[in-house]
């Protein structure tokens, strides 16, 4: 009888294991599988190091969001399916996007399954709305769209330089804060290198090496 249950046991983790696989999406199947979603996909390669390590933590968040109405944690082979990697921008191994499956964003965050997880419960949770599916947008939301899509060419123009111009400006303060930075940790490293000089020659530390390595030679020969 124990080993009778010991056998279901081994049987029931082996069918967990089995269906807590992460879902892989390719080129024929993604435009299906992600419709209606919130996604977080890994984007890999067979040959990739970085992503055979986090492998097991990006498995186990596949499995917690197995079967999910909103949330799809799944990832796509970019060995198989370039077509698919080129058109979402992936330059690099692993890269994880997520959001909306048509217009996707970069996730910059840590690679452990806690600070996926976290994550994946902060952003999968609600429905994505974006010009690609609209049936999961609130009023206000498609009250913006609507009133994005009345617009010109020349308008939509205008919105974009007015971003633009202001990233410009973020960007130069950015640079500005970074240089100084930069200024003070130089004064820092000048000031301890001084520091240190200092105590050196007041304890005469050079001598005292000099001597140390002489009479420690001495004493090997």
């Amino acid at each position: 009888m124990r080993q009778t249950l010991s056998l279901l046991s081994v049987f029931a983790i082996a069918v967990s294991t089995v269906q807590a696989q992460v879902p892989s999406l390719n080129e024929e199947n993604y435009d299906e599988m992600t419709r209606g979603k919130t996604v977080f996909i890994k984007f890999f390669t067979p040959w990739c190091g970085h992503c055979k390590e986090m492998a097991p933590s990006w498995e186990k968040l596949g499995g917690d969001w197995e079967g999910d109405d909103i949330g799809l944690v799944a990832d796509v082979d970019c060995d198989e399916n370039p077509t698919l990697c080129e058109s979402l921008s992936i330059a690099g191994y692993p890269t994880l996007l997520f959001g909306d499956p048509q217009a996707p964003r970069v996730y910059e965050g840590e690679r452990d399954y806690d600070s996926m997880s976290k994550f994946a419960k902060e952003h999968l949770t609600k429905p994505t709305c974006s010009l690609h599916d609209k049936s999961r947008c609130t009023p206000e939301e498609l009250a913006t769209i609507e009133r994005f899509e009345q617009m010109s060419l020349e308008e939509l123009d205008a919105v974009l330089d007015k971003v633009e111009n202001a990233t410009g400006v973020i960007e130069e303060e950015f640079d500005a804060q970074v240089e100084e930075f930069q200024k003070q940790y130089e004064a820092l490293v000048a000031k301890f290198n001084n520091k240190v000089d200092q105590m050196r020659e007041a304890e005469h530390y050079r001598i005292a090496l000099t001597l140390f390595e002489t009479k420690s030679q001495d004493e090997e020969l």
